[in-house]
């Protein structure tokens, strides 16, 4: 893991999976996190060489 990743996302859910109660009013707390490392697309590059 990197210590200051580029963009940090928070994910608090508004209500729950299970039964659809509202989340919205009640404290959240911190549960983990983790990262993830994304590879930038692969782009060509042509370099046209020309001689005189």
């Amino acid at each position: 893991m990197v210590e200051i990743p580029d963009v940090t996302e928070e994910h608090i859910p508004d209500y729950c999976n299970c039964c659809g109660n509202d989340l919205s009013s009640l404290p959240h707390q911190y549960a983990g996190s983790r990262q993830v490392f994304d590879i930038p697309e692969i782009k060509i590059k042509v370099t046209e060489t020309q001689g005189l």
